[in-house]
Parts: C-alpha cells; structure tokens; sequence
C-alpha cells in the first residue's frame, strides 16, 4: 500500500512524503529473482538511477517493520494517470517532449552498473510459462504464443539494469516535462529491448486518448532511445520478439489476478476488471504472430 504524509522538525517546516508498504511478506518459497525487488533494494537502485541523471522521487529511508519491508520517498507532484495526462490541457508542453524524456531517462537506467546493482537475472519467458502451468486453466492463445516465443528467442546481447515496468502510467510528468520514473519492484538485470518494447504494447498506449505522435509511437520511440544512448543498439527483430513477449506476459498477468479474486486470496474489483480483459491481450497475440 501507499500512503502521503507531511513531517518536520519541532517548530520548523513540514515536508510531504510518501509512505510504499509491504501488505504481506514474501513467500519464502518462490525463488529470490523471482520476487518483487524488497523496498532496500528499491531505494539503492533508485539512488543509482538517481546519480545517473535519471527524475527520481529520492528516496528518504527503508527498512522493514513487523517483517514487512517499507520505502519513504521524497513526495513528487504531477499527474501519472494516463487518461488525464494525456487529455491535461497544462500538459501540452510535456506531451509533446514525454518521447524525448522517457528516452533520456531509460538510457540512464541501462547506464547503471548491472555488476554493482545488486539485482538479479530474471527469465520472465519461464517464470510466466511456470505461472501459466500453476494456472490449470486452458489457454490454447496463450500456448501458441509461448511455442512461437520459444522458438524465436533471441540472444542475449547486452544485459543491463532493466526498469521492468517503463510505461505510461509510471511516468509522472508536470507542464515543463518528466517529473519521476515511478514503481521500481519489477528491476532485474536483462536484456535493454524488454523495456524500450513493453512501454509499446497496446495495454499501455491508451490510444483513445493518446494524441498522434505522443509517447509512445513504437518507431519515433525507438528512434529516440537509440540517440539517447548514442546509437546504442536496438536490433529490430529483437524488439519485435519483446513486443510479443511483453503482450503475452501482460495476458498471463491478467489472467493471474482474475485468479487471485475468483479464489477469494484477494477480493479485488481492480483484479476482477484486469482478469476480464485476457481475452483483449490474447486477440493482440494473435495480430503480432506472423
């Protein structure tokens, strides 16, 4: 959960915060690179992102209570929900450098250091086949997306610090542009063109309110990470595999909370309405499979 708060020193000025804590500690049994980053771990990597130029809300302290992690940050104001971000009249300014912006910022991410991170490698293609399979639920889309993803893999060129969750909605801008990379728990240690693809898939363009030539346009996009890093690297086949991969995570994912609500683990509205959208991430499936 999260919470804002304001707090100062006796008699001086109060500042806002925000307050990001565990609901449940982590399951001892589910493998550590299979885990959401620790609220530690979150606040290091976002120091290092922060020391290569990247916005941040800096973080303040961490730490665990009660055997549930905790992050304070530092409060940055700004809008992240895509609908009103992409419709704020204020906001025109920032829409239309947000391609730019989300650029500079992920290049700085894959800057930093994997070796000196402290994160771990993580193969998502066989942890949501795993997910899938626990599922016991038939997925005859789903299994013709992982055989023609298994079969297509591309290798590992170049791996870095991947953000794992760069898109709109974990993109807080103001009118003068990008405010904060927001939500680091999904960082692992992978291939660049996980991220720069899975801001492109369709779950995330909300192309009803995205004005045109707004982040993220998947060719102006892609053509701005590369100046971004210098002419670093995107191979176009490669990013096309994680475009697939990216929308048949996004299904497993849904299908995952819809089975946590029907199970009564977690009685969500939220996870109930994402589970019923499967069927949406599965027909873009089929539309990306040649």
């Amino acid at each position: 959960g999260s919470w804002s708060f304001e707090a100062g020193p006796p008699g001086g000025p109060s500042r806002r915060y925000v307050l990001q804590q565990e609901m449940v500690p982590p399951d001892p049994a589910t493998p550590p690179e299979e885990r959401p980053l620790g609220m530690a771990a979150q606040a290091a990597i976002i120091d290092a992102a922060a020391g290569q130029g990247v916005p941040v809300a800096r973080a303040v302290a961490s730490g665990e209570r009660d055997g549930l992690g905790f992050l304070i940050s530092e409060f940055a104001d700004g809008e992240a929900l895509p609908p009103r971000m992409l419709r704020d009249p204020t906001l025109e300014q920032a829409r239309a450098g947000l391609t730019d912006d989300a650029a500079a910022a992920l290049a700085g991410i894959h800057r930093i250091d994997p070796a000196g991170s402290g994160l771990l490698a993580q193969d998502k293609l066989a942890l949501y086949r795993r997910r899938l399979d626990q599922m016991d639920e038939p997925r005859p889309v789903l299994e013709l997306g992982y055989r023609w993803l298994e079969q297509n893999r591309p290798a590992l060129r170049r791996s870095v610090v991947v953000h794992g969750d760069f898109r709109l909605g974990n993109l807080l801008v103001g009118p003068e542009g990008l405010r904060a990379v927001l939500d680091w728990e999904l960082a692992h240690i992978g291939d660049p063109h996980e991220d720069v693809a899975w801001a492109t898939i369709r779950a995330w363009r909300f192309d009803r309110h995205r004005p045109p030539g707004v982040f993220p346009e998947p060719e102006g996009w892609a053509a701005a990470y590369d100046r971004a890093t210098g002419g670093a690297t995107l191979d176009p086949e490669t990013l096309r595999w994680w475009q697939v991969a990216g929308t048949w995570f996004w299904a497993v994912m849904s299908a995952m909370q819809a089975r946590r609500h029907l199970s009564g683990m977690v009685r969500s509205m939220e996870h109930a309405v994402i589970g019923r959208r499967v069927c949406e991430s599965e027909w873009d499936l089929l539309e990306l499979l040649p």
